[in-house]
């Protein structure tokens, strides 16, 4: 059986290092995980790529919200991903709507350029676009190396079917990542259904802050942190590939 690689979406460096540690193969790296993902800082950008041997895959999205850019978010969004590439991420995770939920080709057509040979991943913006076939053959057509997922769903596993679909039909011309509440609990059921050779999930616990719990004032965003859990990580590493036992 080829091995089914696992990428941790981390969300700053203790993550980053506890998925590299525990095996992942590729970390895609973002901060205020709370919010989707924004650009990480290039201080964690810099350490992550220096202390760890997974590669990394840099988030690239200059704020929340949608995905239909201004000419001045679009410029910071180029900025950020030419510092990242320079800074050695091995690729960037990225993501361009029109304002009627289209894929935003020439703009995705930008970032494919400027990637050069770095890999290139369309993020699940694409999961807000109406007709997911006309979208990928569009991705495909501009260059784009991967597109994450979760089949226009919730979940990746609710959207198997769809993400079948799409491997079924595309998966050679463009790889596949499944992505939205993949688990040590559900992963082997999500690739027998799919065919997925990858997935992508952060794998993480709730991470209590004592010194921020205890205050009186509170910041809806503190209340929602998680970290990356090695142990999690190992074991879904040990699922998907048929190893024996768990970390």
């Amino acid at each position: 059986m080829n091995r089914i690689c696992v990428e941790v979406c981390s969300g700053s460096i203790a993550d980053a290092i506890a998925a590299s540690e525990a095996g992942a193969d590729r970390i895609e790296l973002n901060s205020a995980l709370q919010l989707g993902g924004l650009t990480p800082s290039l201080a964690l950008i810099q350490e992550t790529v220096s202390l760890c041997s997974s590669p990394t895959i840099v988030m690239v999205r200059p704020r929340p919200g949608g995905f239909a850019y201004t000419p001045e978010d679009w410029r910071i969004l180029r900025l950020d991903a030419e510092s990242a590439l320079g800074l050695g991420a091995r690729g960037i995770a990225f993501g361009c709507l029109t304002a009627d939920r289209q894929i935003d080709v020439p703009r995705v057509t930008e970032i494919v350029r400027l990637a050069g040979a770095s890999e290139t991943v369309f993020h699940r913006a694409f999961d807000l676009t109406a007709n997911w076939e006309d979208s990928l053959k569009q991705l495909i057509g501009a260059g784009v190396t991967r597109v994450m997922s979760s089949g226009q769903k919730d979940t990746a596993l609710v959207g198997a079917e769809t993400l079948t679909e799409m491997i079924r039909k595309f998966g050679k011309q463009i790889q596949i990542l499944p992505a939205s509440g993949i688990n040590a609990g559900n992963v082997a059921e999500l690739i027998r259904k799919t065919g997925a050779t990858q997935i992508h999930g952060s794998f993480s616990k709730p991470h209590p802050d004592p010194g921020y719990d205890s205050g009186p004032l509170r910041f809806a965003t503190n209340d929602q942190i998680r970290t990356a859990d090695p142990n999690l990580i190992r074991t879904v590493i040990a699922i998907v590939n048929g190893q024996s036992g768990t970390a």
